[in-house]
């Protein structure tokens, strides 16, 4: 797995991260950095496998966040990305 650097320090994230798609597009104080940082700290805490998380979005700029995070995810049309997800879920419902 690729690991940003700056000046020879790493990123705790770096391993959550697609680091060969940074820098990100987002415009700078959008906030969409801060919310895929929450989201992957609370995976982090979360202890969840992560061979068993997917991540589901759509369009717009929130959905290009499926892309900066090194999981499996699905990029849908728009207003499908919870039913997709739904779809998703049903195999492993039990």
């Amino acid at each position: 797995m690729n690991t940003v650097t700056l000046d020879g320090v790493s990123h705790p994230l770096d391993p959550y991260l697609r680091a060969e798609r940074m820098p990100h597009i987002w415009c700078s104080g959008c906030g969409l950095g801060i919310v895929v940082n929450c989201f992957l700290r609370g995976l982090i805490k979360s202890r969840l496998e992560l061979d068993k998380v997917v991540v589901v979005s759509g369009i717009g700029c929130t959905g290009r966040a499926s892309g900066y995070i090194n999981l499996d995810s699905f990029h849908t049309t728009h207003g499908r990305a919870i039913p997709f997800a739904t779809g998703l879920s049903w195999p492993t419902r039990s």
